[in-house]
């Protein structure tokens, strides 16, 4: 992978050229070639999504209590997973990682109808 537009160098290892790669993932946060964090945003939001409906699959009484203690224990830790090495900088990539939040309490009927009085 090379950091950089300008970056034209090749790089050998016993004489056998290294592939160009446009992303690296490195322990689970995935880099692009031009530093930006839309591919581990997304992802981050894609294992969110998957841990809130296999949660919402697993248990026939899905209230808010539940919500309370399956989220932060089950999705959160996705979403917040290398925060700090892959901040998002861009509106979007905060947008995908914020939109996991407002479907999951979509899924719970006491919560969803104080969301939805309160707008």
């Amino acid at each position: 992978m090379h950091i950089g537009y300008g970056n034209s160098y090749h790089y050998n290892i016993d004489g056998t050229s290294l592939p160009r790669v446009q992303e690296n993932k490195d322990l689970g946060v995935t880099k692009s070639h031009d530093l930006k964090t839309i591919t581990h945003c997304n992802a981050a939001a894609a294992k969110g999504y998957h841990e809130l409906w296999s949660r919402r699959r697993a248990f026939k009484c899905f209230d808010k209590e539940m919500f309370r203690i399956l989220y932060p224990t089950y999705v959160r830790p996705h979403l917040e997973y290398c925060i700090q090495a892959a901040s998002p900088c861009l509106i979007k990539d905060t947008n995908s990682l914020d939109r996991v939040q407002p479907v999951g309490t979509e899924l719970v009927k006491d919560i969803s109808k104080l969301l939805t009085m309160s707008a």
